[in-house]
């Protein structure tokens, strides 16, 4: 099998972006980092690394926090980056607001913003091989109806299988499989959107959560269309369900060699599983 090398962005990156769940308006900047630092998110002074070790899990998002600063809904970002094959990386926050807590921009609910933001930066193999998991016997979790298994892979890939089904008849039943490599993930999962029900939308508000929400940077179903804009794929759903668990997958701190079959899960049981999977590291 090739090694896989080590990699980290050419240049400095920067965009600004409002936060879905807090509204807060934030700016991040990306910095090129060194061999074996890792993805490290930086806020008020403190070095939070994106691992499975810093997980503060959320309603509805994933978020990882130290010394008292809390960094929300990282998903999205972490997928491009496991996507892209991007190991080191300092993702800078800075915010205007006096809150310990930092949310990623939502930008248009996918991944695609970022993705375009690194490949411009460009990304740099570095002198060193990456860590790397490869699942040698069958890792199993079930959460009720919500389920994912890690089988090996022939060779040294990782594939997601994922079955997601709805009840809203524009949802229904949908399956896709997919191999993570990159221009699979770049033209496949990174533009698959986030979405709620049209009937969640104004409890979630009375909650706090959703700020900024809006129906151009969230789809929202309603049972057999989607209000006031339009799907990217027929199974935009399952896509973004694929691309939030790559997301998750890569708190691992490793690349995952397998082949991964998952059903109906979410951020509590992506990470849970991920939870096992660092015990075979």
């Amino acid at each position: 099998m090739k090694t896989l090398m080590q990699c980290t962005i050419k240049k400095p990156v920067f965009c600004e972006g409002i936060g879905l769940f807090t509204g807060q308006k934030v700016k991040l900047c990306f910095q090129p980092a060194k061999v074996n630092d890792g993805i490290t998110f930086i806020a008020n002074g403190a070095r939070i690394s994106a691992s499975i070790s810093n997980v503060l899990t959320q309603y509805r998002r994933n978020a990882i926090g130290k010394d008292g600063i809390i960094i929300e809904t990282i998903e999205h970002l972490m997928a491009a980056l496991n996507g892209l094959g991007i190991t080191n990386i300092d993702i800078e926050i800075y915010s205007d607001s006096q809150s310990a807590t930092y949310e990623i921009p939502n930008t248009d609910g996918s991944a695609k913003l970022f993705v375009d933001l690194l490949l411009k930066a460009g990304i740099e193999e570095q002198r060193a091989p990456r860590r790397v998991l490869r699942i040698n016997a069958p890792v199993n979790y079930r959460d009720g109806e919500c389920s994912i298994i890690a089988l090996p892979a022939a060779d040294d890939s990782l594939t997601v299988d994922y079955t997601f089904s709805h009840s809203a008849v524009i949802i229904g039943n949908q399956h896709l499989s997919v191999e993570l490599v990159q221009d699979n993930f770049i033209s496949e999962i990174a533009p698959a959107r986030t979405f709620c029900m049209a009937d969640e939308v104004a409890s979630l508000q009375a909650q706090g959560i959703g700020k900024s929400a809006n129906y151009q940077n969230v789809l929202v179903v309603d049972n057999d269309k989607i209000v006031q804009n339009t799907l990217r794929f027929k199974d935009e759903f399952v896509r973004h369900k694929i691309l939030d668990l790559i997301g998750d997958l890569y708190l691992l701190n490793a690349s995952l060699f397998a082949k991964i079959a998952a059903v109906k899960t979410g951020h509590r049981q992506n990470v849970e599983f991920v939870r096992k999977l660092v015990g075979l590291l």
